[in-house]
Formats: C-alpha cells, structure tokens, sequence
C-alpha cells in the first residue's frame, strides 16, 4: 500500500494579506485575472520556521505583469502555519 504523502500546511493555515497561495485565493486570482499564472522567481530562504519565496505573475503573451514576495511561517512540524503574499509591482 501506498502512503500518501503529508499535507503541507496545517489544518488550521491562516492566509494573511494578498498571499498567492491556497485553493481559494488560487480560485480568485484565475477568476479576477484570467490568463495569469504565478511562477517561483528564484530559491526560497529558509530561516528559524520562516521562508521567503518571491514569484512573478506572468500575462497569457508570457510577459511579467508584477514580482513580488510570499512570507511563510512554519509549524513546529514543518507544515505552512500562515501566508502573507506582497506585490513589488
């Protein structure tokens, strides 16, 4: 049998701000800005329980329609505990 793998953010994940994550806010952003799509600019940076990825959302001609930074607390457990995204541009 097959394990399936652990979720990544805890049952309790709080989505602060303009975060661009979670199934809903990945919902409202394909319906408020159809066409656009949110890809991993770089490498995270990971330090005591708190990771930084920056993103930049691209239009459907693929070019960059703003940058910015997601801000993830961790829990104890290593599952995302809360999210707040910030728009650069």
């Amino acid at each position: 049998m097959k394990r399936m793998p652990r979720a990544s953010a805890g049952p309790d994940v709080a989505i602060v701000g303009g975060g661009i994550a979670g199934t809903m806010l990945a919902r409202q952003l394909r319906m408020r800005m159809p066409g656009l799509r949110i890809t991993r600019d770089g490498t995270p940076r990971h330090c005591q329980g708190t990771v930084l990825v920056d993103w930049t959302a691209a239009g459907p001609d693929g070019q960059p329609r703003g940058r910015g930074t997601n801000v993830f607390t961790l829990a104890p457990d290593g599952r995302i505990e809360a999210v707040t995204g910030f728009w650069a541009s």
